[in-house]
Protein backbone atom coordinates (compact mmCIF):
# COMPACT_ATOMS: atom_id res chain seq x y z
CA UNK A 1 0.00 0.00 0.00
CA UNK A 2 2.87 2.58 0.68
CA UNK A 3 5.59 2.79 -1.53
CA UNK A 4 9.44 2.01 -0.32
CA UNK A 5 10.41 5.28 -2.22
CA UNK A 6 10.89 8.62 -0.36
CA UNK A 7 10.85 11.32 -3.24
CA UNK A 8 8.38 13.78 -2.39
CA UNK A 9 5.51 12.87 -4.96
CA UNK A 10 5.51 9.24 -4.45
CA UNK A 11 5.22 9.93 -0.62
CA UNK A 12 2.58 12.69 -0.89
CA UNK A 13 0.15 10.58 -3.33
CA UNK A 14 0.84 7.23 -1.68
CA UNK A 15 0.48 8.09 2.08
CA UNK A 16 -2.64 9.16 1.60
CA UNK A 17 -4.26 5.95 1.65
CA UNK A 18 -2.65 5.32 4.39
CA UNK A 19 -3.60 7.73 5.89
CA UNK A 20 -7.35 7.65 5.22
CA UNK A 21 -6.74 4.13 7.10
CA UNK A 22 -5.41 5.61 10.06
CA UNK A 23 -8.50 8.11 10.50
CA UNK A 24 -11.30 5.71 9.03
CA UNK A 25 -10.35 2.64 11.17
CA UNK A 26 -11.88 4.57 14.15
CA UNK A 27 -15.29 4.86 13.08
CA UNK A 28 -15.37 0.42 12.72
CA UNK A 29 -16.48 -1.05 15.86
CA UNK A 30 -14.00 -3.54 15.66
CA UNK A 31 -11.22 -1.46 16.40
CA UNK A 32 -10.26 -0.93 19.59
CA UNK A 33 -6.71 0.90 19.63
CA UNK A 34 -8.43 4.49 21.02
CA UNK A 35 -8.71 2.65 24.43
CA UNK A 36 -5.60 2.08 24.51
CA UNK A 37 -4.02 3.94 27.62
CA UNK A 38 -0.81 6.10 27.25
CA UNK A 39 0.45 7.07 30.74
CA UNK A 40 3.06 9.96 31.26
CA UNK A 41 6.78 8.45 30.37
CA UNK A 42 5.75 5.57 28.48
CA UNK A 43 8.19 3.88 25.80
CA UNK A 44 6.23 2.52 22.77
CA UNK A 45 7.73 -0.14 20.94
CA UNK A 46 6.79 -0.64 17.35
CA UNK A 47 7.50 -4.38 16.11
CA UNK A 48 6.81 -6.56 13.74
CA UNK A 49 7.42 -6.84 9.66
CA UNK A 50 6.87 -4.53 6.65
CA UNK A 51 3.86 -2.84 7.66
CA UNK A 52 5.75 -1.84 10.80
CA UNK A 53 9.04 -1.24 8.95
CA UNK A 54 7.36 1.28 6.60
CA UNK A 55 6.53 3.14 9.35
CA UNK A 56 9.87 4.27 9.83
CA UNK A 57 9.80 5.89 6.35
CA UNK A 58 7.13 8.25 7.31
CA UNK A 59 6.42 10.12 10.10
CA UNK A 60 2.41 9.85 10.29
CA UNK A 61 1.64 7.18 12.84
CA UNK A 62 4.39 8.63 15.04
CA UNK A 63 2.89 12.17 14.88
CA UNK A 64 -0.60 10.94 15.36
CA UNK A 65 0.20 9.67 18.73
CA UNK A 66 2.44 12.38 19.86
CA UNK A 67 -0.18 14.82 18.64
CA UNK A 68 -3.30 13.10 20.98
CA UNK A 69 -0.81 12.86 23.94
CA UNK A 70 1.01 15.95 23.97
CA UNK A 71 1.40 16.42 27.71
CA UNK A 72 2.79 12.95 28.48
CA UNK A 73 6.32 13.13 27.18
CA UNK A 74 6.24 9.90 25.68
CA UNK A 75 9.30 7.93 23.75
CA UNK A 76 8.09 5.96 20.43
CA UNK A 77 10.82 3.86 18.45
CA UNK A 78 10.29 1.67 15.21
CA UNK A 79 11.79 -1.58 15.67
CA UNK A 80 10.14 -3.19 12.69
CA UNK A 81 11.96 -5.14 10.24
CA UNK A 82 10.46 -6.32 6.42
CA UNK A 83 10.53 -10.34 6.66
CA UNK A 84 10.30 -10.39 10.10
CA UNK A 85 7.88 -12.92 11.36
CA UNK A 86 7.37 -13.56 15.15
CA UNK A 87 9.44 -16.31 15.25
CA UNK A 88 11.83 -15.37 12.75
CA UNK A 89 14.67 -12.56 12.28
CA UNK A 90 16.45 -12.08 9.50
CA UNK A 91 19.57 -10.92 10.76
CA UNK A 92 23.25 -10.67 10.02
CA UNK A 93 25.18 -12.36 12.51
CA UNK A 94 26.78 -9.52 14.50
CA UNK A 95 23.08 -7.77 14.93
CA UNK A 96 21.62 -8.96 18.49
CA UNK A 97 17.97 -9.93 19.54
CA UNK A 98 15.11 -7.77 19.40
CA UNK A 99 15.34 -7.89 23.16
CA UNK A 100 18.20 -6.09 23.18
CA UNK A 101 17.27 -3.20 21.78
CA UNK A 102 13.62 -3.26 24.02
CA UNK A 103 16.42 -2.59 27.04
CA UNK A 104 18.57 -0.34 26.26
CA UNK A 105 20.48 2.03 28.39
CA UNK A 106 23.57 4.37 27.58
CA UNK A 107 27.07 3.00 27.64
CA UNK A 108 29.03 -0.18 25.67
CA UNK A 109 27.82 -3.38 26.42
CA UNK A 110 29.81 -6.78 25.03
CA UNK A 111 28.02 -9.15 23.47
CA UNK A 112 28.83 -12.35 21.18
CA UNK A 113 27.03 -13.39 18.06
CA UNK A 114 27.83 -16.77 16.63
CA UNK A 115 31.91 -16.67 16.42
CA UNK A 116 32.13 -12.92 16.79
CA UNK A 117 33.02 -10.51 19.87
CA UNK A 118 31.05 -7.21 19.48
CA UNK A 119 31.08 -4.02 21.72
CA UNK A 120 27.53 -2.21 21.11
CA UNK A 121 27.50 1.55 22.44
CA UNK A 122 23.84 2.55 23.12
CA UNK A 123 23.88 6.67 23.65
CA UNK A 124 20.29 6.55 24.95
CA UNK A 125 17.65 5.02 27.34
CA UNK A 126 14.57 3.09 25.85
CA UNK A 127 12.72 0.70 28.03
CA UNK A 128 9.54 -0.49 26.23
CA UNK A 129 6.73 -0.80 28.61
CA UNK A 130 3.97 -0.19 25.56
CA UNK A 131 4.05 -2.26 22.24
CA UNK A 132 2.63 -2.31 19.14
CA UNK A 133 2.86 -5.66 17.22
CA UNK A 134 2.37 -6.19 13.54
CA UNK A 135 2.46 -9.95 13.13
CA UNK A 136 0.90 -11.95 10.48
CA UNK A 137 1.41 -11.27 6.77
CA UNK A 138 4.66 -12.71 6.09
CA UNK A 139 3.14 -15.84 8.17
CA UNK A 140 -0.06 -15.54 6.04
CA UNK A 141 1.41 -17.33 3.08
CA UNK A 142 2.08 -20.32 4.20
CA UNK A 143 -1.70 -20.76 4.18
CA UNK A 144 -4.21 -22.82 6.00
CA UNK A 145 -1.31 -25.71 6.31
CA UNK A 146 0.50 -23.06 8.56
CA UNK A 147 -2.07 -21.43 10.48
CA UNK A 148 -2.01 -24.11 14.04
CA UNK A 149 1.90 -23.21 14.32
CA UNK A 150 1.26 -19.26 13.65
CA UNK A 151 -1.24 -19.43 16.50
CA UNK A 152 1.27 -21.20 18.70
CA UNK A 153 4.16 -19.29 17.48
CA UNK A 154 1.77 -15.63 18.37
CA UNK A 155 0.51 -17.59 21.80
CA UNK A 156 3.82 -17.95 22.92
CA UNK A 157 5.50 -14.61 22.19
CA UNK A 158 2.64 -13.13 23.43
CA UNK A 159 3.24 -14.88 26.98
CA UNK A 160 6.43 -14.30 26.68
CA UNK A 161 6.23 -10.14 26.17
CA UNK A 162 3.56 -10.45 29.04
CA UNK A 163 5.47 -11.91 31.26
CA UNK A 164 8.83 -9.30 30.47
CA UNK A 165 10.30 -6.48 32.28
CA UNK A 166 12.32 -4.29 29.88
CA UNK A 167 13.57 -2.00 33.03
CA UNK A 168 10.09 -0.28 33.07
CA UNK A 169 7.34 -2.36 34.13
CA UNK A 170 5.13 -4.75 32.95
CA UNK A 171 4.37 -4.70 29.12
CA UNK A 172 1.26 -3.37 27.72
CA UNK A 173 0.33 -5.18 24.36
CA UNK A 174 -1.57 -4.73 21.46
CA UNK A 175 -1.41 -7.16 18.58
CA UNK A 176 -2.44 -5.63 14.94
CA UNK A 177 -3.41 -7.89 12.15
CA UNK A 178 -2.14 -7.50 8.51
CA UNK A 179 -3.89 -4.79 6.10
CA UNK A 180 -5.65 -6.74 3.24
CA UNK A 181 -4.27 -7.36 -0.37
CA UNK A 182 -5.38 -4.25 -2.44
CA UNK A 183 -6.88 -5.34 -6.12
CA UNK A 184 -4.38 -2.94 -7.99
CA UNK A 185 -7.17 -3.73 -10.79
CA UNK A 186 -4.01 -3.98 -13.37
CA UNK A 187 -3.56 -6.76 -16.23
CA UNK A 188 -0.56 -7.42 -14.27
CA UNK A 189 -2.08 -8.92 -10.84
CA UNK A 190 -4.18 -12.07 -10.74
CA UNK A 191 -7.42 -11.33 -8.87
CA UNK A 192 -7.25 -14.63 -8.39
CA UNK A 193 -4.10 -14.49 -6.47
CA UNK A 194 -5.10 -11.14 -4.55
CA UNK A 195 -8.65 -13.37 -3.49
CA UNK A 196 -6.43 -16.51 -1.87
CA UNK A 197 -4.48 -14.25 -0.51
CA UNK A 198 -6.73 -12.07 1.12
CA UNK A 199 -8.98 -15.45 2.24
CA UNK A 200 -5.48 -16.04 4.13
CA UNK A 201 -4.97 -12.89 5.80
CA UNK A 202 -8.44 -13.28 7.09
CA UNK A 203 -7.78 -16.65 8.51
CA UNK A 204 -4.55 -15.36 10.14
CA UNK A 205 -6.48 -11.76 11.43
CA UNK A 206 -8.86 -14.51 13.49
CA UNK A 207 -6.12 -16.45 14.94
CA UNK A 208 -4.66 -13.15 16.33
CA UNK A 209 -7.56 -12.09 17.66
CA UNK A 210 -8.06 -15.56 19.32
CA UNK A 211 -5.20 -15.79 20.58
CA UNK A 212 -5.39 -11.79 22.06
CA UNK A 213 -8.40 -12.88 23.36
CA UNK A 214 -6.41 -15.95 25.50
CA UNK A 215 -4.18 -13.50 26.67
CA UNK A 216 -6.13 -10.68 27.24
CA UNK A 217 -3.93 -8.07 25.40
CA UNK A 218 -5.92 -5.61 23.15
CA UNK A 219 -6.05 -6.56 19.18
CA UNK A 220 -6.51 -4.41 16.29
CA UNK A 221 -8.43 -5.47 13.58
CA UNK A 222 -6.64 -3.62 9.95
CA UNK A 223 -7.92 -6.20 7.88
CA UNK A 224 -11.76 -5.72 7.88
CA UNK A 225 -11.41 -1.77 7.52
CA UNK A 226 -8.60 -2.00 4.82
CA UNK A 227 -10.63 -4.28 2.67
CA UNK A 228 -13.58 -2.29 2.87
CA UNK A 229 -11.52 1.09 1.87
CA UNK A 230 -9.93 -0.71 -1.12
CA UNK A 231 -13.32 -1.80 -2.30
CA UNK A 232 -14.63 1.29 -2.50
CA UNK A 233 -11.75 3.03 -3.80
CA UNK A 234 -11.94 4.86 -7.08
CA UNK A 235 -8.59 4.36 -7.88
CA UNK A 236 -5.46 2.27 -6.52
Amino acid sequence: MVSGFRFPFIQYTHMRPLLTLLLAMLGFAGVQAQTLELKKGDNVAIVGGGLADRQQHYGHLEALIHKANADKDLVVRNLGFSGDEVNTRHRSDEVPALELFLNMKPGALATKSGNTAITYHFGTDFHANVMLAYWGFNESFRGPEGLVAFKANIDEWVKKQLAADYGKGKVRLVLLSPIAHEDLKSANFDPAIVARNNKNLAAYTAALGEVAKANQVQFVDLFTPSQKLFAAAKSR
